[in-house]
This record gives C-alpha cells, sequence and structure tokens, in this order.
C-alpha cells in the first residue's frame, strides 16, 4: 500500500517543517511518501524550508500562489503518476502522533463503501482539549455559537466514551482520500482559491454517494489561527483581510450554489443596493483605518459572491 502525504506551505517554514517531522515519526506499514508543496513563498522562507527538509521528502516548487486547492493538486499529480493508493491532504500548521498513520489507514480500511476521512483533532493551545471531533452530521446546519464542533474546548478524556466512528461533516485540515475517488470523481474546484473549496468537494462528492466519515482513534494537534499569524505569533492585519475576504466571498458563493440564499437575500443582508453602491461610492480608496479596511474587504467579498466572481483577486504583501 502507498499513502501520499501532502503538505502545503506558504510562509510558514516552521510549522512546515514540525508537520513534516511528525509524519516521519508516525509508524506505519505502508509505503509512505511525505510531499511538500511550496506555494510561492518568499526567498528566505524558501531558503529554510529547503535546508530543513531531508532527502527522503519530495519537494515540489509553484511558480506561483495557487491557493489550497491548485496548491495541493500539484500534490495529489504527483500521487497519481506515483499509482499511491490513498493521499492524506495534512495542513501544515497540524502535527500528528506516532501511531495517527496506522490507525488512519486501520480506520479507513474498516469502513464499507466509497469515503473520505478526517478525524479528531485537538487544540495546539492546550493538546489534551477537543478542537474537532466530528459533532455535526454531513448535512446538519451548524449552530452558530458552535460552528467548528459542539465539543471544541471540552477535555478529550471527559468526551472519550461519547465519541465513536461515522459520517460527518469533516474538514480540510486533514483530509484522507482513496486515489480511487480521486481517479473517478476529481479534485477540488481550484476557482475558490482558498476556503470553502473542500467543503463544496465534499458536498459534491456526498451527491454522488461517497460518504464523509469522522474516526475516533487517530490524533492530530491543530494550529487554528496560524494562517493569520508571523513567525513571531503576532496577527497580520493585512494577512488576516485578505483571509477574510475569501472565506465571505466563498461562503456567500457557496449558500448560493446550495440554493440556501438568493442574489436578493445577499443584497438585503448587506443593507440594500443603495447601500452597497454608497459605501463603494464613498470609499473609492480602500479605507485607512483597521475597521474600515476590513468592512471593505467583507463588502467587496459579498459582491463578488454576488456577481460570480472567482479565482484569484487578492493576495496580501509578504515582505
Amino acid at each position: 500500500m502507498k499513502v501520499a502525504v501532502l503538505i502545503l506551505n506558504w510562509n510558514k517554514s516552521r510549522l512546515t517543517l514540525r508537520a513534516v517531522q511528525s509524519v516521519l515519526a508516525s509508524v506505519s506499514t505502508a509505503e509512505v511518501s511525505v510531499v511538500v508543496i511550496d506555494n510561492c513563498s518568499s526567498a528566505e522562507d524558501r531558503r529554510r524550508l529547503e535546508q530543513g527538509l531531508g532527502r527522503e521528502v519530495v519537494y515540489i516548487a509553484s511558480p506561483e500562489n495557487l491557493g489550497y486547492a491548485a496548491g495541493n493538486q500539484l500534490g495529489v499529480e504527483w500521487a497519481m503518476k506515483q499509482q499511491a493508493d490513498w493521499v492524506w491532504i495534512l495542513n501544515n500548521d497540524a502535527y500528528v502522533r506516532p501511531d495517527t498513520m496506522e490507525l488512519l489507514i486501520q480506520g479507513a480500511e474498516r469502513w464499507p463503501g466509497e469515503a473520505v476521512f478526517s478525524h479528531t483533532t485537538l487544540m495546539a493551545e492546550n493538546p489534551d482539549r477537543i478542537h474537532y471531533s466530528g459533532s455535526y452530521g454531513p448535512e446538519e446546519v451548524a449552530d452558530p455559537a458552535y460552528p467548528y464542533d459542539r465539543r471544541k474546548g471540552l477535555l478529550l478524556e471527559e468526551c472519550q466514551h461519547e465519541l465513536q466512528d461515522k459520517t460527518a461533516t469533516i474538514f480540510g485540515h486533514s483530509l484522507f482520500i482513496p486515489a480511487s475517488i480521486l481517479r473517478k470523481y476529481g479534485f477540488m474546484d481550484t476557482r475558490f482559491f482558498l476556503y470553502y473549496e473542500e467543503t463544496e468537494y465534499l458536498w459534491r462528492l456526498r451527491k454522488q454517494g461517497v460518504e464523509t466519515v469522522y474516526l475516533v482513534a487517530p490524533i492530530c494537534v491543530h494550529e487554528s489561527t496560524a494562517s493569520k499569524k508571523d513567525e513571531a505569533g503576532n496577527t497580520n492585519e493585512e494577512v488576516a483581510r485578505v483571509l477574510a475576504y475569501y472565506y465571505e466571498r466563498n461562503r456567500w458563493f457557496f449558500l448560493r450554489l446550495q440554493g440556501r440564499v438568493s442574489r436578493r437575500e445577499m443584497v438585503i443582508k448587506a443593507g440594500g443596493i443603495l447601500a452597497l453602491a454608497w459605501y463603494f461610492l464613498t470609499h473609492l480608496n480602500v479605507p485607512k483605518t483597521p475597521q474600515g479596511k476590513m468592512l471593505y474587504f467583507q463588502n467587496l467579498a459579498m459582491w463578488h459572491a454576488w456577481w460570480g466572481v472567482r479565482g484569484r483577486t487578492l493576495l496580501p504583501k509578504i515582505s
């Protein structure tokens, strides 16, 4: 059995190297290839990454920032050429335990029928507490107070008896995908660029009869806000605004795709067409204040979703 583990890097070489080392230390009977895809990071970050990676790691350098789906697609294409049986997409801000790989393979092989898998995830700031435990069903609408997982923040030890392998909503921080599904149904829509591409992909797979499954036993630890922070752990406000733009744009677009919101309802939620027009007319240039900048990009995101704008439209400046 061949497993290709894909780890995408963009200006987070420290986290990426930690993720790589945790996977390399994960014991498995499978033939494992670790593939790092660099999404056109800064020269300094690429240098640190290349110096830190061993010869056992496959390194793919993209000439431009392709986003989450298209960046990972470079790794998927490599894995397909190598006749991999499984592709494991793991966020670079996550790291795994020594038994995670084997438990993931065992759990996935036990599951009948076609499925994509994820697993228990713990919080980086407190690795005893749950970050994700598959608490929502595949088509269940999340509670706004707990949009990611109902048990987030609870001690894993106290909740262990409640957990079981089951169909559930799963997320892109860790996806274990049979190569047969990739060959049969294809991969994610790269036009999302960032955020909601895995949500739309898994929704589309479920419409084809492929299940999305949460496995209890395999465990990783995830830094969920790492993408907004620099190497020193400080929030990069420009990156945060750009991420908020893609999140809002693609969220609205996905809701439209599902038929859960109309263009008219989108405009009403934004205060009406006159309110939107007035906002952009009075902000021909991006506002100067942090609050004004964030509001500008959130409004822009909704407007782009209304028009159906896709792909890469904004990139933060990284020194």
